[in-house]
């Protein structure tokens, strides 16, 4: 039997409606973002899923290149830079191919082909046409979308890839290693520089190019026919972007306008969209969730850099091209009086914004231990943690290592805050922002004066946020350390004159150095250069001072600020009294003078304290050599008419006292009877006649000669136990009956010569000013044993080398036993026989040396 069935089958078809956009239909290899996306799929399968893909291909080769794997999202969509592997002409197609796949593994696809251009100056990519396609873009607005829609306006006006970029753009000043001068070294223009459309300059320390007509941008890269469809494609999406912020201020949001901005600032001619529309940004920004800020700082950052990039370098353009049509052969050409407040204007909104950030960042992190920084193209800006602790050579070493501007503000602050606050355990924010190119460059005074860069110093409460109003450091001043950061004459002025920019030599113009016929400083040099020779030696031709900005007056004032030195680091370092922001300047110095008078006068007592009045004066050397060699020769005579006078006054001496010790002895002799009756005692003549029949000098070596024998045991009859006479009454004694009347008891009979030394001068010249009492003065304490050397005593006496028994002929040794020959004494009144003059006075002086003689003694006497 036969059964007959009708079957039927719904067969499912592929998906199908996929859409596919690309965007642009031409861009320029390496460099234009390409928009795709991929949606609308529908599956025809019961459970309806569907997955998706996308790749690209190169009609020259094939192969297909993954831009998203197999994903079921119900769109995708992503940018991409393609870099084509191979260029047969000018450009090359580029096939987009997004497949869709439901569950029963059935595959469809819809491609859309574009074109990448070889060739930036290829009519088949203009960035016209590129946006024509942009605005033709049919997507709905998204985070997402509005962020690829910023790549792409981005990628239609950055630098082609072939732009190169030189190490810096910004001019140096540097210390030389040597740190003899400050040396400048300018940015070199490379090649491709401003693309080819556009000639590279330097004006002022930037770098930049001087577009031709018909081109636009940092690097003269953009068509100036693009700027009206460019300049509305931004603006729109900025808008678009900034209403649709809300309190959720998303990373990707941020990013959109980081890219926005990024970009606007390589073309755009009016600075509308950084001056009100960011404004209205930062002003969203506070108002939402704070953590925005905190995740997104850098971003932010890097928007605020782009504007005052974008402001500090318009003001070069339009520099450039007034150097440009005038001709002008310097590098500082500076705005006419239309554009000045123009650009201040746009400078001054651009710092602004950088202060309300700082500001705002500094709050939201009130209570927390704040450390940050950021270095953009020209400036940067520190934040850092600011205690009784803080060290600002640690905190700012980098900056000091690259030669930057920094600042010591701990001194000041601690004054402050113990003055005003009574707060010794303080914790505050230190902000320091330096601009690398001088923001009032506008201003043709300022602009001429100013030695860049300009530096903002702020203080704020670390536990408020709130920013601190130091106006007063209480004696304590702020050190701010100021690079050279010049160039031209006045560098070449300053390294001319470098040692002058140190404090010990800096000489202010109103100084009496520069007036005065003669000066004395402050420590006490006195110069007689003319004044013509000191204006050359001493005065600056470029003075240093720093000014802070007065936004009341508009002006920059030095009020409260002092020039301090050149440190060894060779940074100008200057004291300020208050907190504000800081710029370096410099001036002519003149100086006035009058004529020099005809004398000069010394005015002040200085002189004679401070040593270089005496050695830089040749005079003064002269001077004292002459008298050296004046007191040198009065030394020498004095000592040798010494030697002489000395040795006069012992012999004298001693000849008188032998002699009236002598005489002395025979009265004595004569009352006692105790001579020898035979001998006879010739007191006119000084002879001896002997009973024996001998008479005349007796030889002294003798021993057949009677002894002659002072005892002196008794007091009664010695004339020296009377008075002591000086050597000069002793002169005029002639016989000892003259004598008597002047001797009135005492007990020094005899002298050491050496005890002679000790003498002040001949007016103490008293046997009672002796301090020889007994022998052992004469002989030391040894039982008599002489410890004078005989030879010296004896040549002092007679004036020659004689030997001799120390006995019989020596009476000053042998103290209380004279033994001597009455003749002898003839002897010593008519001096040593047979014997020249010359040469006995030199064995006397001989003789008289061999006594010691201290420093002192000699100087006593």
């Amino acid at each position: 039997m036969t059964v007959n069935y009708n079957w039927t089958f719904d067969m499912a078809e592929k998906p199908l409606d996929g859409i596919i956009t690309v965007m642009p239909n031409a861009g320029f290899k390496n460099t234009t973002y390409f928009i795709w996306s991929c949606e609308g799929w529908k599956s025809d399968t019961e459970d309806g899923w569907l997955d998706y893909k996308m790749v690209y291909s190169e009609e020259n080769t094939n192969k297909e290149i993954e831009l998203k794997t197999w994903t079921n999202t119900s769109m995708i969509e992503n940018d991409v830079v393609i870099q084509p592997t191979f260029f047969s002409g000018e450009y090359v197609n580029v096939t987009f191919i997004c497949y869709a796949r439901d569950s029963n593994n059935a595959i469809s696809n819809v491609t859309k082909t574009v074109k990448v251009v070889n060739d930036v100056n290829s009519p088949e990519f203009t960035v016209n046409k590129a946006l024509d396609d942009y605005f033709a873009f049919p997507l709905t607005y998204s985070d997402y979308r509005a962020f690829l829609k910023s790549e792409f306006l981005f990628s239609l006006v950055q630098e082609p890839p072939k732009t190169l970029q030189p190490p810096t753009i910004l001019t140096t000043v540097q210390p030389s290693p040597d740190n003899t001068q400050f040396v400048v070294e300018d940015p070199i223009c490379i090649k491709d520089f401003c693309n080819g459309n556009g000639d590279c300059v330097i004006i002022d320390v930037l770098m930049l190019c001087n577009c031709n007509s018909g081109f636009i941008g940092i690097r003269c890269q953009v068509e100036k026919e693009s700027y009206t469809s460019l300049n509305k494609a931004y603006n729109e999406l900025y808008d678009e972007v900034v209403s649709n912020l809300g309190s959720n201020i998303t990373t990707q949001k941020i990013q959109t306008l980081t890219n926005v901005v990024s970009g606007a600032a390589e073309f755009e001619q009016d600075n509308e969209l950084f001056k009100t529309k960011f404004s209205d940004f930062m002003a969203i920004l506070k108002s939402g969730d704070k953590q925005s800020t905190i995740d997104n700082v850098k971003l932010i950052n890097q928007m605020l850099d782009k504007i005052i990039t974008y402001e500090f370098e318009n003001m070069n353009k339009i520099k450039a091209v007034n150097k440009n049509l005038t001709q002008y052969q310097f590098r500082n050409i500076t705005l006419n009086t239309a554009q000045q407040p123009l650009v201040k204007e746009a400078i001054f909104s651009a710092m602004e914004k950088l202060n309300n950030f700082i500001d705002h960042f500094v709050k939201i992190h009130a209570g927390n231990q704040l450390e940050y920084t950021y270095e953009g193209l020209y400036y940067e800006y520190s934040l850092n943690y600011l205690t009784p602790a803080f060290s600002a050579t640690s905190a700012f070493d980098k900056r000091i290592k690259n030669y930057f501007p920094w600042v010591d503000p701990l001194k000041c602050i601690t004054a402050f805050e113990l003055g005003s606050r009574n707060n010794p355990f303080f914790t505050n924010v230190l902000s320091v922002v330096d601009y690398k190119i001088f923001p009032f460059a506008f201003d043709e005074k300022v602009y001429n004066d100013s030695v860049t860069p300009f530096m903002e110093i702020k203080v704020y409460d670390s536990s408020s946020g709130g920013e601190l109003n130091i106006n007063d450091c209480f004696g304590d001043p702020i050190n701010i350390y100021m690079p050279c950061k010049t160039y031209g004459y006045y560098l070449d002025e300053i390294n001319r004159q470098k040692v002058l920019y140190n404090s010990s030599n800096y000489l202010s113009p109103d100084s009496p150095v520069f007036k005065d016929p003669i000066y004395i400083n402050e420590t006490g040099f006195i110069s007689n250069d003319t004044i013509g020779q000191r204006i050359e030696r001493y005065k600056r031709n470029i003075n240093l001072t720093c000014k802070y900005y007065d936004p009341l007056t508009e002006k920059f004032t030095n009020s409260g600020i002092t020039y301090d030195t050149l440190t060894d680091s060779q940074y100008f370092r200057f004291n300020s009294s208050h907190l504000t922001g800081f710029g370096t300047f410099t001036y002519p110095n003149e100086v006035t003078f009058t004529v020099d008078g005809p004398f000069f006068y010394i005015p002040r007592t200085e002189i004679l304290t401070y040593m270089p009045n005496y050695t830089s004066n040749y005079a003064f050397f002269c001077f004292i050599t002459i008298m050296s060699y004046y007191f040198l020769v009065l030394l020498l005579s004095i000592f040798w008419d010494y030697k002489y006078f000395q040795q006069e006054v012992l012999l004298k001496f001693l000849t008188k006292q032998i002699i009236e010790n002598q005489m002395a002895y025979h009265q004595r002799a004569n009352e006692e009877d105790d001579l020898p009756k035979n001998n006879v005692y010739d007191n006119v003549n000084n002879n001896i006649e002997d009973k024996t029949g001998r008479s005349g000098p007796i030889n002294i070596a003798d021993n057949t000669a009677p002894p002659v024998r002072a005892d002196f045991s008794s007091n009664t009859n010695n004339p020296f136990n009377q008075k002591s006479l000086s050597p000069l009454e002793m002169d005029m004694v002639h016989d000892v009956d003259e004598m008597k009347h002047k001797l009135d008891g005492g007990d020094k009979p005899f002298v050491n010569p050496s005890e002679l030394m000790n003498l002040d001068n001949i007016d103490d010249f008293h046997l009672d000013n002796l301090s020889i009492n007994d022998k052992e003065d004469v002989f030391g304490a040894n039982n008599g044993s002489i410890n004078v050397p005989n030879r010296k005593i004896n040549n002092l006496i007679f004036g020659s080398d004689k030997a001799f028994d120390g006995l019989s002929n020596n009476p000053v040794l042998n103290a209380d036993i004279l033994q001597i020959n009455e003749l002898e004494l003839k002897k010593l009144e008519d001096g040593p026989k047979e014997t020249d003059d010359e040469e006995e006075a030199e064995r006397r002086l001989r003789a008289f040396s061999d006594i010691n003689l201290s420093a002192c003694q000699f100087f006593c006497w």
